[in-house]
């Protein structure tokens, strides 16, 4: 700043000088000082509109805690190398609380690299978004700005070792009830078509034994039923946002869910996910492996699931049971009744030691 303001007053003092004892050499000085000053503001001009910055990934996921190596790559297309340039840039989880950083840098006719280490301390999508580049001349006479239109989203997922536990409880929920109506509780419950009763082989679901004979006869059996008529887990919630629950709130609110979603795929092969709506509508997806859950859990982040299309289930299902996750009360239900919920500060070993129970 001093040598933009102090160049000016020096080619001001050369001229006035040159004025008033009317020396030619003064004014031939004053006119090459105009001159020099001038193609160093056109040489700025000219490298600003041949330099680019931009991230080198706009598109990363990593465990909370974990710190990201966030790098720029900066382009000089011009002929000659820029002495200084500075890259403005706000980086954050929230629209209205980001923090601004400045990285300055020079680079030679090839490409060069900033680069800014981003703690990542809360679940949800911390967003590096570029304003402004600017392009100084070689003696930091003048400096020209322009607009950098580019960011990187930094998806920040729970620790992988987050599950709760989701057990099938092995008393039965009523009990005194027909042979007829315990065979439609079995059928609600494991299928729509049951073809037989068997010995209990290891790997059967606890959801198809038979308690009633299994008591009868000391050991355990099982029912079979059609695959294709078999009802899936449903786990459901509404997309959150961050601004409204707190960065806080969401934080407990993504390990929570995907505490949730962990445990009920080690029960289940496959489940239904279900994005619900206010006005009470909903779409579900059907989930079978982490990478799918770690697809959830990014959509609800950028509260966008065309991403999820190819998971979609265009048709009503019956759930096996259903498992709800509130993000504002940090309530979890199931079957419509709240069973546990959460503090706002929980911490991952009280996340894991809950244990949620499923009536057979």
């Amino acid at each position: 700043m001093a040598r933009r303001i102090i160049f000016p007053i020096i080619i001001f003092l050369t001229l006035l000088a040159a004025a008033n004892v009317r020396s030619v050499p003064l004014f031939v000085l004053a006119i090459a000082e105009i001159i020099f000053a001038g193609f160093m503001i056109a040489l700025a001009l000219f490298q600003r509109s041949r330099l680019t910055a931009e991230p080198v990934r706009s598109f990363v996921h990593l465990r909370k805690g974990d710190t990201y190596d966030c790098r720029i790559k900066v382009d000089n297309l011009s002929p000659f190398p820029v002495s200084r340039f500075r890259v403005d840039l706000t980086h954050g989880y929230l629209p209205d609380a980001k923090q601004q950083v400045s990285l300055y840098g020079g680079t030679d006719k090839n490409e060069g690299f900033l680069r800014i280490d981003l703690d990542n301390k809360y679940c949800g999508l911390n967003r590096v978004e570029l304003k402004n580049i600017k392009c100084y001349d070689f003696l930091l006479l003048s400096a020209f700005s322009k607009k950098a239109d580019s960011s990187v989203q930094i998806a920040v997922l729970p620790d992988k070792a987050l599950k709760m536990r989701i057990l099938y409880d092995p008393q039965p929920a009523i009990t005194n009830v027909s042979d007829q109506a315990t065979e439609q509780t079995a059928v609600a419950n494991g299928g729509t078509e049951p073809k037989d009763i068997r010995p209990y082989r290891q790997g059967d679901p606890v959801k198809h034994i038979y308690w009633k004979q299994s008591a009868k006869m000391n050991e355990l059996w099982v029912r079979e039923f059609n695959e294709d008529a078999d009802p899936y887990p449903v786990v459901k919630t509404y997309c959150p946002s961050p601004s409204a629950t707190g960065l806080e709130k969401y934080d407990t609110f993504a390990r929570i869910l995907y505490a949730l979603l962990s445990g009920v795929s080690d029960i289940s092969d496959r489940f239904i996910f279900r994005r619900s709506f206010a006005d009470g509508a909903y779409d579900d997806y059907l989930i079978s492996d982490t990478a799918q859950i770690i697809s959830v859990l990014v959509c609800l982040y950028r509260e966008d699931f065309r991403a999820l299309n190819e998971l979609y289930v265009n048709e009503d299902i019956t759930p096996a049971f259903e498992l709800a996750a509130d993000p504002h009360t940090l309530a979890l239900s199931r079957d419509g009744q709240v069973i546990k919920t959460f503090e706002g500060d929980v911490s991952d070993a009280e996340i894991n030691d809950t244990v949620i129970y499923i009536y057979n």
